[in-house]
């Protein structure tokens, strides 16, 4: 027994891989909280699990919190945020709860111990056990609905990608017909190099083809496949040879007139190569059956081929003849990744800034925020060094919300591991989340305070001393003040003869206010007389 006024401890910490194998080795009902290393044990039931204990567990309730970043057994519930209860006897899991209900949790404890007593006693055998790397069914059920809400997002991920690559390729192509349509297109293989023309001049002729370009281009599986994709006919369906000595050759044919009967001149081509089928492998005695190659393994492979519409026809200029369909493509575009927005506490900023340096490129935008709520959310700081210089502490209402891409799924899934407050429901609210959050110029840096270099200015004032002499010979001086800087250039100052016999002028001064220092400058005199004077006389 512990003696009196020593302090108990009822709760056993583990962290390591070893210390959690001990541990379960241990006899009777452990009773384990699960936590991350960011959010902690649930300080809140600690005070009823002890109750528990000392009135009715005593020795068969053992109490434990554990800490899953550094237990292997619990890898899957690091990053969470909610309590997590797992009951353990004899090494296997015999219950489990997710979150903080007190009675909830007590009326379950009550229930495994009355049952681990019957164990101990021998008349009872636990049945549907399991381990503890196993997902009990309310965990699993919980696991399952995640996964089927991350596989709708994928599958919507997906179609928006596609649909973005259908958009350009369409308004692509539409550009490069418009342009080029009147040129047509046959692929020749190798095997076909030497003797095409010769099987095809009469029925060129015949229609009016003549060629246009013709150059070595290189065919790969992956540009069939996209040559293709306005058609419903497969790559993988055309087998075609590599041979590096003789490449295949990529024909732009023209009518040789534009008066001649027949169709569009695509018709004309696939008439051509294919014969009334008009399609691949073609008619037997038309020129592409001619050139259908077996190998001994039995596969065929083509020898001539020609877009099956006039889209793919499009496609296949700009892959094969680049030079010629460069002025209609579109412009390269940058790609945005598709994203969602993140809400965590910005107590988790610190595990957060660690987590985005695994994953670069991942974290494409963040920001601080008093909510998490993307329409009602305003920002308090864009970095972490401007929300950690205030004054003020750091609340719970404060949000550093992320955003986060969706190209990398380790990525992804590795921010929803550590439990935000908020995210967005798929990548299509994303882009709105994200546009109330993040705005056009949020990325622009920050206005500095740059200090404008001034030429200093000494504001000065300007000093006019009047002095008049009446006919009496005595001076009279009025003094008058005008504002004036010392960048301004000293003016003339002029004095108009107001009276007969008196003689009137102007002296100018100027004194610095900062030093209140009168500064005599040159004073100006002109006197009156009879006629004005034709230049002032500077003493």
């Amino acid at each position: 027994m512990a003696k009196k006024g020593q302090t108990v401890q009822l709760q056993t910490e583990l962290n390591t891989d070893e210390e959690w194998e001990k541990y379960l080795q241990k006899p009777g009902l452990l009773v384990i909280d699960v936590y991350s290393d960011w959010c902690g044990p649930c300080a809140g039931m600690q005070a009823n699990l002890k109750k528990i204990k000392v009135e009715i567990g005593g020795d068969t309730l053992q109490l434990a919190v554990a800490k899953c970043d550094g237990i292997t057994d619990l890898e899957r519930f690091r990053g969470t945020s909610e309590p997590t209860w797992m009951l353990v006897a004899g090494g296997k899991m015999v219950n489990f709860m997710y979150g903080a209900n007190a009675p909830k949790l007590t009326q379950l404890i009550t229930e495994e111990i009355r049952i681990q007593k019957l164990v101990d006693e021998g008349s009872y055998t636990r049945e549907n056990v399991m381990e503890v790397t196993d997902r009990a069914p309310d965990e699993a059920k919980r696991w399952e609905a995640i996964q089927s809400k991350l596989a709708e997002e994928e599958a919507l991920e997906d179609a928006k990608r596609k649909q973005e690559v259908h958009q350009r390729l369409l308004k692509e192509s539409d550009a490069i017909l418009e342009n080029l349509g009147n040129l047509g297109v046959m692929v020749v293989l190798p095997h076909a190099r030497d003797k095409y023309l010769e099987v095809m001049k009469d029925l060129m002729n015949e229609a009016g083809l003549v060629i246009s370009i013709s150059e070595k281009v290189n065919l790969t599986r992956d540009i069939m496949e996209e040559m293709l994709y306005f058609s419903d006919q497969k790559a993988e369906h055309l087998n075609f040879e590599d041979n590096p000595k003789k490449p295949t050759m990529g024909v732009t044919l023209k009518r040789s007139s534009e008066h001649l009967p027949g169709n569009v001149i695509d018709d004309v081509v696939l008439q051509v190569i294919y014969g009334n089928s008009r399609k691949h492998p073609g008619d037997d005695d038309s020129p592409s059956r001619k050139f259908l190659k077996t190998d001994p393994d039995d596969r065929i492979f083509i020898g001539l081929w020609a877009p099956p519409n006039a889209r793919c026809k499009a496609i296949a200029l700009k892959l094969l003849f680049p030079s010629l369909a460069k002025a209609y493509k579109l412009p390269e575009f940058k790609h945005v990744p598709l994203h969602v927005a993140m809400a965590f506490e910005a107590f988790k900023t610190n595990d957060l800034m660690e987590l985005s340096k695994e994953y670069p490129g991942g974290v494409m935008r963040y920001g601080f925020f008093d909510s998490d709520e993307p329409i009602k959310a305003q920002l308090i700081a864009k970095t972490v060094e401007e929300f950690e210089s205030r004054s003020t502490p750091v609340t719970y209402e404060e949000k550093i919300i992320l955003q986060v891409s969706k190209e990398d799924k380790e990525c992804f899934e590795a921010f929803l591991k550590v439990g935000p407050s908020y995210r967005s429901l798929n990548v299509e609210v994303g882009e709105k989340d994200c546009s109330f959050l993040f705005p056009p110029g949020y990325d622009a840096p920050p206005k500095k305070e740059q200090e404008v270099s001034k030429k200093s200015r000494k504001k000065k004032n300007k000093i006019i001393h009047q002095i008049t002499v009446n006919k009496d010979g005595e001076e009279i001086i009025e003094t008058m003040v005008a504002d004036k800087t010392s960048t301004e250039e000293t003016e003339e100052l002029k004095t108009d003869i107001k009276d007969e016999g008196e003689e009137n002028f102007d002296e100018e001064e100027d004194f610095d206010d900062e030093e209140d220092e009168l500064i005599l400058e040159d004073t100006e005199i002109e006197r009156a007389g009879e006629e004005k004077a034709t230049s002032p006389m500077v003493e």
